[in-house]
């Protein structure tokens, strides 16, 4: 098992590295159709945008996505179950962990849905565990899913 303080710390910099890049391709990509940056859009104008994006996936998406990928099936689960944590301000990471046991199979993909709000959602999932005394390495449940 990997050191979750390590994962976590990775996974928030090649997050905010991805998000960075996808916010400057769609800069990019607003420049060149003469379409305002931010806000909402039609929904062509999304599917464009969207479509443009996965011809090539960008480097630093492609990054994250291989370190997601070379994370054992356990701790990218704990991963997810943290991502949750601190979006929801749960502080039964037990019960959390057994709430999400459904998830596990999809688990790689729903962590990179939530790109633009990753690092804020770990970061506040370890403040959470470290103030509640949780060992985000020692304290799950002694079952690993398999």
């Amino acid at each position: 098992m990997i050191n979750m303080a390590e994962v976590i710390r990775k996974t928030v910099e090649l997050a905010k590295e991805s998000l960075a890049e996808h916010q400057q391709l769609e800069k990019e990509y607003n420049d060149a159709h003469g379409l305002p940056t931010g806000g909402f859009r039609p929904i062509g104008e999304s599917i464009g945008l969207a479509l443009e994006l996965l011809m090539d996936c960008p480097p630093a998406r492609m990054r994250l996505m291989d370190f997601l990928a070379s994370l054992d099936d356990e701790t990218a689960f704990r991963l997810g179950v943290l991502m949750y944590i601190g979006r929801e301000g749960d502080t039964d990471p037990a019960g959390a962990y057994k709430e999400y046991l459904h998830m596990q199979p999809h688990m790689r993909g729903i962590i990179r849905e939530k790109i633009r709000m990753l690092d804020r959602y770990l970061n506040d999932a370890s403040a959470l565990m470290r103030e509640i005394g949780f060992d985000i390495d020692s304290g799950w449940p002694s079952q690993p899913i398999e």
